[in-house]
């Protein structure tokens, strides 16, 4: 017996238009894609919202994982679940450098699978980019959020499998153990689609649970 949740990795445009980023949230968390309705969000740019708030609004029995405050470095990522999450982990992924604010990674545990949400510094520091992107896949389970890398680079340099959409940064590592669908988008009006994929968890990771 498998478990099959929707996964969706979400980048919510915080940084490019942070008044529009409450908007991106919620319609990750409410708009139906070629899947259906996302089991577990992955979100990425959303320093500027406070997460749990637009959940309990918007999206009613929704559990939300973020550290900091409103606004800062540590908010910008965050984890939403039709589940309890169970077990969170924020550490810091890049130091602050080049312009950027330090980039946080955060896991937690939820549906018979540990999630990790990420967003990888930009091209213009590549150093820092090439630390985050090794530090996220020390990370186990489903590893998803915005790479700044794209899907071609992330499956030859990765021994998980990887799920993106062609041209675009946002992607989910999965242990390939697991089943996983094709990606496919959906548009929550960021600059960035949505990516939802369909996982099936192993019998043996929810016996663990």
């Amino acid at each position: 017996m498998r478990r099959r949740i929707v996964v969706r990795v979400a980048n919510c445009a915080g940084v490019s238009n942070p008044r529009l980023a409450g908007f991106c949230v919620r319609m990750a968390l409410t708009t139906p894609g070629l899947r259906g309705l996302p089991d577990v969000v992955l979100l990425s740019e959303v320093s500027t919202v406070n997460v749990a708030a637009v959940a309990r609004k918007h999206a009613p029995g929704w559990h939300v994982v973020q550290r900091g405050r409103v606004g800062s470095p540590a908010a910008g990522v965050a984890i939403a679940s039709r589940a309890p999450i169970r077990s969170p982990r924020s550490l810091v992924g890049s130091v602050a450098g080049f312009g950027i604010r330090m980039r946080p990674i955060l896991s937690g545990s939820t549906l018979g699978a540990r999630v990790t949400a990420v967003h990888a510094p930009p091209a213009r520091a590549p150093l820092s980019r090439a630390r985050y992107i090794a530090r996220a896949r020390t990370r186990r389970g489903l590893v998803g959020g915005d790479w700044n890398r794209r899907p071609g680079w992330m499956r030859r340099t990765s021994t998980r499998t990887y799920r993106g959409l062609r041209g675009d940064v946002l992607g989910l590592m999965i242990p390939r153990r697991y089943r996983a669908s094709k990606a496919v988008g959906v548009d929550i009006g960021s600059d960035h689609p949505a990516v939802d994929v369909v996982v099936h968890i192993p019998a043996w990771r929810l016996r663990r649970m």
